[in-house]
């Protein structure tokens, strides 16, 4: 009764995958492992054997969750969902209901960082180790502020780029280009990467 195979290894010799909205882990030549019950999505899966998963409640809270390939944390209430998720290590950048707001935070394993600034955008790269974030919008001119910070073991000092900036995105793993000087008239900008245009 398998409901969804959330992944598969490359040699398949590890497979995790949901079935009567139960995440089990199974590996060659051993009984399936049950991991968590009641389980609401998997978020992702790694090639380490974390995962990220969402519980709901019985008044319709979500809950984030982290199992480290042993043992599963609760990591999160009121999660709402996954902005942007690494592709390559256990990092996610998420957005959850704080005082009936939408906050931020990365999240690194289980340990939980809030961004604190008024989000517009985030950007997280491929392997999680930096994050751009356009925030503080100026409702007159309708740019924002972008910053940076790098990701370790949890998310870095948060550092200013540039102020009056429109949009931002990585180009490719490890550049990330912003525009600036935008004419609503024309819709168009300077492009700007490292700080330089």
């Amino acid at each position: 009764n398998v409901e969804t195979v959330r992944y598969i290894s490359d040699d398949f010799s590890l497979v995790y995958y949901v079935s009567d909205s139960v995440l089990y882990k199974l590996e060659v030549d051993k009984s399936p492992k049950e991991i968590a019950s009641d389980v609401s999505d998997v978020i992702n899966v790694y090639d380490s054997g974390d995962v990220y998963f969402s519980k709901i409640d019985d008044q319709s809270k979500a809950s984030l969750y982290f199992y480290n390939g042993k043992e599963t944390v609760k990591v999160l209430d009121n999660y709402y969902r996954a902005e942007h998720i690494s592709k390559l290590n256990p990092v996610l950048v998420v957005n959850y209901v704080d005082s009936d707001s939408i906050s931020y935070s990365v999240v690194v394993g289980s340990k939980v960082s809030k961004i604190n600034h008024n989000v517009i955008s985030v950007n997280l790269s491929d392997d999680g180790s930096e994050i751009y974030i356009l925030a503080d919008l100026d409702t007159k001119t309708m740019l924002g502020s972008l910053y940076q910070a790098k990701i370790t073991s949890e998310l870095k000092e948060i550092k200013k780029v540039s102020d009056g900036v429109a949009y931002g995105k990585y180009v490719s793993d490890d550049i990330y280009v912003y525009m600036k000087d935008y004419e609503v008239e024309t819709g168009t900008g300077t492009l700007y990467a490292f700080g330089k245009e």
